[in-house]
């Protein structure tokens, strides 16, 4: 049994690196996507973001601050609601389930080296 945690231990260390991974050259298959497209997403301190494909680089100019962890992926849940709304859904303690409506900006408001984001606590 010691053998496979080292084994496991050993595969994680040289494989398991996770730095990078939310660098825009890691996104590389959304380069061809309409201009019209808009990604979206959320980090660990609960800032909401918008972009367009071609803004992809600012991705690199979020700051999360990572003493907090209100929206860790297993306490959060995006949902596409209507065509200009998400709806964000929270586990608190004790079971808590808590309700936000986020308004999706308009492809108007995302241009140039503007990152559009909502910062949600």
């Amino acid at each position: 049994m010691w053998r496979l945690k080292a084994f496991l231990f050993l595969f994680l260390l040289k494989f398991g690196d996770a730095n990078g991974n939310c660098d825009a050259r890691n996104y590389r298959s959304v380069e061809n996507t309409p201009e019209d497209a808009l990604i979206y997403g959320i980090t660990q301190d609960c800032q909401m973001f918008f972009i367009r494909p071609s803004q992809l680089h600012l991705l690199s100019t979020i700051r999360v601050d990572k003493r907090h962890s209100f929206c860790y992926a297993n306490l959060v849940q995006l949902h596409v609601k209507s065509h200009d709304t998400l709806l964000l859904t929270f586990k608190q303690a004790t079971n808590r389930i808590c309700t936000l409506e986020v308004h999706i900006p308009a492809l108007n408001m995302l241009f140039g080296d503007h990152l559009f984001r909502y910062k949600n606590f």
